[in-house]
């Protein structure tokens, strides 16, 4: 797997001392070009997301003891590799941008584009960092519930890591108490109003087995609502055994998901947080204390009948009128 979070931007495969470039087509495209170039006996090559994170690449014919190279470029976040390669393979890494992929913007901005034959309107809000990053704190939280997965896909987090962000959030909300929830196929409330190393004793116990149930997730929003906690820290990969999604269909807590594990249903973590003002920590948890930039409206000189007209340039799905489920903020 790739990071969580990470976008492919260019591929290129080595035929008779020459890089080839791929050139990007939609999945099942490539699967059917992929076919016939072998049917054809030609040497070919292709990456694809097979799974959230998980790309795989597809390389013919591979010649007995003899090398296929293969070059990938990514852009995330994160500048280690989160896996692992077996011994018969060679693998080299740089920290470089390929000539013609789309650089860091250090200012607001929209553009509007076309992409595998559909046009898209993309707007652009650079976080902050540095001085303002600072400057920008919001109101400190004095009551935050803990949702932990203990389901058995969860027991290879780096739980270490877990215990030192949440000291470190600790330090930032001095007043702040805990409540620590624990969730598989069933839910418990495991401690109330706890200190953050009396939540920490609480984790470190947990038995991790079983499967996840991420339908519990309302429930616990309401009990910890209830509770008066007023953030809510999820810690799950996101990976429901039935591929189910929570729905949140009343107010409840900003809900600040953990994206720690190399394999984790980005998705749904994201719309979650869309639904309650939460955010996706992808490092420390203290960006959850910084106000974050949210679009409220959108608006076309384009008429209603123009807007939603099938052939139109400019369209967003579902609906063009921008809805939240709870006002945020």
């Amino acid at each position: 797997p790739l990071p969580v979070g990470a976008t492919v931007n260019k591929f290129e495969f080595l035929h008779a001392d020459q890089w080839y470039p791929a050139v990007p087509v939609e999945a099942k495209a490539a699967k059917e070009i992929v076919y016939k170039e072998r049917e054809k006996g030609r040497k070919v090559a292709a990456t694809s997301q097979a799974q959230g994170n998980v790309f795989e690449i597809e390389v013919f014919p591979l010649s007995y003891r003899a090398p296929a190279q293969c070059r990938l470029w990514y852009s995330c976040a994160e500048a280690s590799l989160p896996f692992r390669f077996g011994v018969d393979t060679v693998v080299e890494t740089s920290v470089d941008v390929p000539e013609g992929a789309p650089r860091a913007r250090t200012e607001p901005g929209a553009v509007v584009g076309d992409c595998f034959g559909a046009r898209h309107f993309v707007c652009y809000l650079p976080p902050l960092v540095g001085g303002a990053a600072e400057e920008a704190v919001a109101s400190v939280p004095s009551r935050l519930a803990l949702f932990w997965d203990s389901s058995g896909s969860s027991r290879s987090a780096n739980h270490a890591l877990r215990f030192e962000r949440l000291r470190a959030l600790a330090r930032q909300c001095p007043e702040a108490k805990f409540d620590v929830w624990t969730f598989g196929i069933g839910h418990r409330r495991e401690r109330e109003a706890a200190s953050v190393e009396e939540a920490i004793a609480a984790l470190a116990s947990v038995h991790y087995d079983g499967g996840t149930d991420l339908t519990e997730l309302p429930r616990m929003l309401d009990a910890a609502s209830a509770a008066a906690a007023e953030a809510v820290l999820l810690f799950t990969d996101g990976m429901d055994n039935l591929d189910r999604r929570p729905l949140i269909q009343r107010s409840s807590p900003p809900v600040h998901c953990v994206l720690d594990q190399p394999s984790a249903n980005a998705a749904c973590l994201g719309t979650l947080c869309l639904a309650t003002g939460g955010q996706l920590l992808r490092g420390d948890y203290l960006a959850m204390l910084r106000p974050q930039a949210l679009v409220t409206r959108i608006e076309t000189d384009q008429s209603d009948e123009e807007f939603c007209d099938r052939y139109d340039g400019f369209q967003c799905c579902p609906d063009h009128r921008l809805q939240l489920q709870w006002p945020v903020g």
